[in-house]
């Protein structure tokens, strides 16, 4: 059994009156969090930033309070189990994109955005959090 750290963000905004909330495109057309690895000597805040800045581009983040941790429980390709722990934060984006990225981030309503996540745990994370973004 492999253990991974990963950290990452919930990003929303409110446009004409509608939260909406930030995504990276994932394989067929679905979406998930802005997240990645937890480095070495990095704590779950700095490794959340520095992966939120790093997928969607935007440079000027703010990271908030610890929302919880996605548990994920899969099996690689090579056949090992992995068991991931992914810390959440809420984030705060100000200024414009400024930076290019590999990824693709897409703003969505977060009224049409349940169902739309790559990870089940995602979308049981968001379904938890829907509320109170």
């Amino acid at each position: 059994m492999i253990k991974e750290l990963s950290a990452g963000g919930i990003i929303t905004r409110v446009v004409n009156g509608e939260t909406e909330i930030l995504l990276v495109k994932q394989p067929d057309n679905k979406f998930g969090y802005p997240k990645g690895h937890i480095k070495s000597g990095e704590s779950e805040r700095i490794a959340a930033k520095r992966e939120i800045i790093e997928e969607t581009g935007y440079t000027d983040v703010i990271i908030r309070n610890k929302l919880g941790i996605i548990k994920r429980d899969s099996i690689n390709p090579e056949g090992r189990h992995i068991i991931k722990d992914i810390a959440m934060f809420r984030a705060e984006i100000r200024g414009a994109k400024q930076a290019e990225t590999d990824e693709m981030v897409v703003w969505v309503k977060t009224s049409k955005a349940l169902g739309e996540f790559w990870y089940v745990e995602d979308n049981e994370f968001f379904h938890q959090l829907k509320n109170e973004l």
